[in-house]
């Protein structure tokens, strides 16, 4: 059976050189000797092979599930998330914390096109969308997250979803069984003052909410709100969600920096939601 590689999986160049270092052990003292030929030939054989295998890296490199860009010098890459479209929903994909159980097959799916990449100063176009099989996750509704066959290391959570909320199946795949965590207060809101705003959704990838403020003219209007596991959600449905365009109610901490001034951080400590029916 032949099996592909993903170039998602590929290591960037800075992985590499780094395991390389790993495997090179502890600095040995320098000897005045005489390398022997053979043991130049197979130090020279072995230079060459790492630098097929960086160049081969350069070739394929592209962007990996963490985010981080990778490629050929004179290659610039548009910003390019694992998505995958399904039922006219583009789920966006992140690492999950734990194997998937997948569950029964649900259709066909379709990977968007990244965007336009830069070579060397020329613009070369996205190439054609991919098809993928879509499967559910047991336990979780297709709504809310999917997986693609075969794949049991990412999860694809669709827009407006709050994969924040302890106690549930979505939230233990994505952040692992902790009840406390993701935890976005840590240090930086410790003095932290309290507001309560108004806010029109633009946009909300795995619960972070883009959104616009209201009636909050001491903050800047285009703001992201971060819920956490102790934020309390009230209303958006059996299974609490917003849609773009909708206006929400937040309670928020407002998280500073002393040394840093530009630092700001809106987490939130209450989300008030629009009421939604079951679907």
């Amino acid at each position: 059976m032949t099996h592909e590689t993903d170039p998602r999986d590929l290591i960037e160049l800075d992985e590499l050189a780094a395991l390389l270092r790993e495997r090179e052990g502890p600095a040995q003292p320098l000897r005045r000797q005489r390398a022997r030929p053979a043991r130049r030939l197979s130090v020279a054989i072995g230079l060459l092979l790492a630098l097929a295998i960086a160049a081969a890296l350069a070739i394929f490199g592209e962007l990996r599930g963490d985010g981080k860009p990778s490629g050929p010098r004179g290659v610039s890459s548009a910003a390019c998330a694992r998505a995958v479209e399904w039922q006219g929903t583009t789920y966006f994909g992140g690492n999950a914390n734990q194997l998937l159980s997948l569950g029964p097959k649900l259709g066909k799916g379709t990977i968007p096109p990244c965007g336009d990449t830069v070579v060397n100063g020329v613009p070369t176009p996205p190439g054609p969308p991919g098809s993928v099989t879509v499967v559910s996750i047991d336990g979780v509704s297709p709504r809310a997250a999917i997986a693609t066959l075969g794949e049991r290391t990412v999860v694809y959570v669709a827009p407006g979803y709050f994969p924040q909320i302890p106690k549930t199946a979505l939230h233990d795949i994505v952040f692992g069984p902790r009840a406390g965590v993701p935890d976005e207060r840590r240090d930086d809101c410790n003095d932290a003052e309290r507001a309560e705003l108004r806010a029109k959704v633009r946009s909300a990838f795995f619960g972070n909410l883009h959104v616009t403020l209201l009636d909050s003219p001491d903050l800047a209007r285009e703001n992201t709100i971060f819920p956490e596991a102790r934020t309390v959600i009230e209303g958006g449905g059996p299974e609490p969600h917003v849609n773009p365009g909708e206006v929400i109610g937040a309670q928020v901490l407002v998280c500073r920096k002393p040394d840093d001034p530009h630092f700001l951080k809106l987490v939130a400590t209450r989300l008030r939601l629009g009421p939604r029916e079951a679907p």
